[in-house]
């Protein structure tokens, strides 16, 4: 039995960037955590687009891509927050369902989420999902 890389690429990158998204503010996930296992995968990527690790699959390649893409969302994740923090004082609330930092019911109220929260919230979502489809070309 063959392994799927198709499949198994997207999985990894979807899982890993949406698993970074929704634990960025616990204290178990540091910034040097973070930063670490997005350059290793970023290298291992890296290392299998440029043929060093070699694969006879045809999806290989692509697999490789959606290595790289959890750094990709690691920087603008960063940036964000960094900007959030220049002009809020703060980090940015993650404004997505599931998140611990806001009161998702039907009829909850989230005073303390500013627009630029809302903004990049979507922006880091709209990231995670397009990044797999971007290596498909």
């Amino acid at each position: 039995m063959e392994l799927d890389y198709l499949l198994l690429g997207i999985a990894l990158s979807l899982g890993i960037n949406f698993g970074l998204l929704y634990t960025r503010k616990y204290k178990w996930n540091s910034d040097a955590l973070r930063w670490s296992l997005t350059v290793i995968l970023l290298i291992l990527g890296f290392l299998g687009l440029l043929g060093i690790i070699e694969n006879d699959s045809p999806n290989f390649s692509y697999f490789s891509w959606c290595l790289i893409t959890p750094f990709i969302y690691n920087v603008f994740d960063w940036t964000f927050k960094k900007i959030s923090i220049k002009r809020n004082k703060r980090d940015f609330y993650l404004w997505l369902q599931g998140s611990n930092e806001i009161d998702d019911t039907i009829d909850g109220k989230n005073p303390h989420v500013n627009s630029i929260d809302k903004l990049f919230s979507l922006i880091l979502l709209i990231i995670i999902i397009s990044l797999p489809l971007m290596g498909m070309t």
